[in-house]
């Protein structure tokens, strides 16, 4: 989750990073921070390849973001034209936003991963309501208060839809070249969302880690309504694949560039163990649902009571998330019924 009050220690870009790398500012407007604040940019990426420039996500689909994109492309020497790959890391609104209007205004090929592909640009709630009542009934059965509920479906604050545009390149491999070069490698590594994306420059020996690490934050790892999937266990299996890679910068989608790649991914593992061992700690005095486990956790940006709405929300997408591998390495238990589905220790 998010540390309260910190912002990007960048200069403005562009920035080059390293030979035939820049790196990007695209804001993100307000209206996609949380209550407690969030990040003010996604940093993209331009990478010189023997086939042309490729571009490493798009950013925020606001006017403001589009602008500063265009401004730092020209303050880099480039043209549009000169983009000929466009990769998007993952389906979130910060990085595939511009996506469109981006891949239109330079001719890019559009790259992403199959799995993210549907996410990207599909409707968050759909128009007739099935989505939104499925939701609902999901959340009540894990425990969500009837104030946060109405709270939710009355004023929901979700990002506007992703323009829709055609993804030329389905990445499905867990490598796949990029650019012309077998030396800037997609890498698939699930978690963060089920598609998400790093790049590996293996002859600049960098990568370029999307939101699967960054050098403050704990990427937000989350088991959404309905999923059966396993994310935070896909989570650490491709982050001890990627603290294998010979990299000696990684450049992140937000914050700033780090070198510590190996320290970094066992810091962000060893945070997850902790956080399994205090939810389990947490079903020591019996059955609990979702959220009273969540409640109960000492959340890094402060107290249960004092979180926004939408923190809680994220924090109990998280906790999902803990619980399922700990119910998937038998420490702990799901018990349905009609009516709501809680968690107890195993043995």
């Amino acid at each position: 989750m998010l540390p309260r009050g910190r912002g990007d220690k960048q200069a403005i870009g562009p920035v080059k990073v390293a030979d035939g790398v820049f790196q990007l500012q695209v804001p993100i407007p307000r209206r996609g921070m949380t209550e407690e604040g969030g990040l003010p940019n996604t940093l993209t990426y331009l990478v010189e390849e023997p086939g042309g420039w490729v571009l490493i996500d798009a950013g925020w689909n606001d006017d403001k973001s589009f602008h500063a994109f265009q401004k730092q492309l020209a303050a880099a020497g480039l043209a549009p034209r000169d983009i000929r790959w466009l990769v998007i890391t993952h389906h979130h609104w910060d990085h595939v936003g511009l996506a469109r209007r981006i891949k239109e205004f330079t001719g890019a090929r559009l790259v992403m991963h199959e799995r993210d592909v549907r996410w990207a640009f599909a409707a968050r709630l759909n128009s007739d309501g099935t989505a939104r009542r499925k939701v609902r009934d999901w959340m009540v059965r894990q425990g969500v208060p009837p104030q946060d509920l109405a709270a939710i479906f009355r004023g929901h604050r979700w990002a506007p839809p992703v323009p829709e545009v055609d993804v030329d390149v389905r990445i499905a491999d867990r490598e796949t070249p990029i650019g012309g070069s077998p030396t800037l490698r997609a890498l698939h590594t699930p978690g963060h969302t089920a598609g998400h994306l790093c790049l590996y420059d293996s002859r600049r020996r960098l990568l370029f880690s999307g939101d699967h690490l960054l050098p403050e934050i704990t990427p937000n790892i989350s088991l959404f309504p309905m999923s059966r999937a396993n994310p935070l266990g896909a989570y650490l299996e491709s982050l001890r694949r990627v603290a294998s890679l010979e990299a000696d910068t990684v450049l992140p989608a937000h914050q700033w560039t780090f070198s510590n790649l190996r320290q970094r991914a066992e810091e962000i593992a060893e945070h997850h163990e902790a956080r399994l061992r205090e939810m389990l700690n947490a079903l020591g005095s019996g059955p609990r649902t979702a959220y009273q486990v969540a409640a109960s956790i000492a959340w890094n940006v402060g107290p249960w009571h004092t979180l926004g709405l939408w923190t809680r929300m994220s924090a109990l997408f998280e906790t999902m998330a803990h619980l399922r591998l700990l119910e998937r390495r038998g420490e702990v238990r799901e018990v349905a019924d009609e009516d709501s589905v809680v968690y107890v220790r195993s043995g």
